[in-house]
């Protein structure tokens, strides 16, 4: 008698049934918390209980939702004077417990359980070799300044392993039917979510900071992730447009909106020019653009005119800066620090200032690591040109295989947004060490990658799911 793979039986279990009574269990842990002393005990550990489940079932779904979702900006980042209350969203999933930060261990757990149990076919993976290198030479520089492995991995390569755990992830989830058939209403219900809630906090006035600003969402990572997505919608094909796939276009645009990035908008910008070049029928898409563009404008205008000032207000100043006259406060500090990083790295274009250096004259001047509001220039200052040279190698090979994926398979809402992600992401690293310092980019990033090198290689492609519907 053939004997099933128990694990995925479990898998299979929680398919049908155990889809239908997630909805039923919250309710009644919450009804439990409700009338219990230790309420909110039993319903942090029911819902996770819930979500390792869920973790377990779908597990590249699951590490994306928490990503788009869990904003890595906290209480103690600079930003306690006011704020929405989307503000701080789950930061705690970043946190570390005995140095290691809880979304570094659902990360391995997601990857431990496809790579043993599911294992993809190989995709291309000069992308995750050489983020492997950056790790490594991180690992090594630090190492030998003296300090102890495990610290040097854990300070300075943990996103190297983000990276790569989502990238496998990533290259999984590309050929399984799951994925391509969640995927959306999943995106659908965050970006929902987000945008409606921000919307009715914004229009409250309860993301009102000190400062007179209306922050409703931060961090840079929510706002890209939204764009890349909005993006997506309007360059696909009309075929693959109905009004499930306009609607998330639109609340991901609100939540770009929402987020008031500079860095978002110029990336969108960047992206979607690349879009059109590559894209089939670009004189249509270019025609379709400019539509949704004039549709959004008018909408502004007649529904939300202090949003389409603020608007306004950003671009005028990512227009100033480029004229060299910054409008505001925060742009004359990002626009300080790559004046202060060049003349440094110019002063030592080889070892740069060493990985526990220090450098006068910064924005952000804290005991920790250098922070500079730029990767090349972090990675260059912190560990000499040999990481700089690695960081433009990994967007080099991202974007190279993003754009060959939009040329082909655009139509392709699944994966062609994280195409697009990686186009928009070296933008954004323009004003801020993301991908180093963080622990959303690189794991964004790294999935992003992987389904896009899955996309490309044939074998990726021809995997079979591991049942009709399975996991994702």
């Amino acid at each position: 008698m053939r004997v099933r793979n128990p694990f995925r039986l479990g898998a299979t279990l929680f398919s049908s049934a155990g889809q239908a009574a997630v909805g039923a269990a919250i309710a009644a842990l919450a009804g439990l918390a409700a009338a219990s002393g230790q309420g909110s005990l039993l319903l942090v550990v029911g819902l996770a209980l819930l979500g390792l489940a869920a973790l377990w079932r779908w597990p590249a779904l699951t590490v994306l939702a928490l990503v788009v979702i869990c904003q890595e900006i906290g209480p103690n980042d600079g930003f306690g004077r006011g704020g929405s209350a989307l503000l701080f969203l789950g930061h705690q999933l970043y946190q570390t417990v005995s140095r290691i930060s809880v979304f570094t261990l659902i990360e391995a757990v997601a990857f431990a359980r496809v790579m043993l149990i599911e294992p993809p076919r190989r995709p291309h993976l000069p992308a995750a070799l050489l983020v492997a290198t950056m790790g490594l030479w991180y690992s090594a520089t630090v190492w030998l300044d003296g300090s102890a492995v495990t610290s040097a991995i854990n300070q300075d390569a943990r996103y190297a392993l983000l990276f790569l755990f989502a990238f496998g992830l990533g290259a999984w989830a590309r050929g399984r039917v799951a994925w391509r058939r969640l995927l959306i209403p999943v995106m659908l219900g965050v970006f929902t979510a987000l945008a409606l809630i921000g919307s009715y906090l914004a229009a409250t006035g309860q993301g009102q900071a000190q400062s007179g600003l209306n922050i409703i969402f931060y961090d840079t990572a929510t706002g890209t992730a939204a764009g890349a997505v909005a993006l997506a919608v309007v360059l696909a094909p009309s075929r693959v447009r109905d009004r499930r796939v306009w609607w998330l276009g639109g609340m991901a645009l609100l939540v770009v909106i929402l987020s008031s990035r500079r860095a978002v908008w110029a990336a969108m910008v960047v992206a979607l020019l690349v879009g059109l070049m590559v894209g089939r029928n670009r004189a249509r898409l270019i025609l379709r653009g400019l539509s949704v563009l004039a549709g959004i404008l008018i909408t502004l205008a007649i529904f939300a005119p202090s949003v389409l000032s603020e608007i306004g207000r950003q671009l005028a100043t990512v227009w100033g800066a480029t004229q060299g006259s910054a409008a505001d406060n925060s742009t004359q500090g990002h626009l300080s620090d790559v004046s202060v990083g060049i003349r440094a790295v110019l002063a030592h274009p080889v070892a740069g200032i060493g990985a526990g250096g220090h450098l006068p004259g910064l924005v952000v001047e804290t005991p920790g690591p250098l922070y500079i509001h730029n990767q090349i220039l972090e990675s260059w200052l912190r560990f000499g040109i040999v990481a700089a040279l690695l960081v433009v190698a990994v967007q080099v090979t991202l974007i190279r295989q993003a754009i060959v994926l939009l040329r082909r398979h655009a139509d392709d809402l699944t994966v062609s947004w994280a195409a697009l992600l990686l186009i928009m992401a070296p933008v954004a690293m323009l004003t801020a060490p993301f991908f180093t310092q963080n622990q959303r980019w690189p794991a964004m990033i790294g999935l992003a990658g992987g389904l896009v090198a899955a996309r490309a290689a044939p074998a990726a492609l021809s995997a079979p799911a591991s049942e009709p519907g399975g996991p994702g």
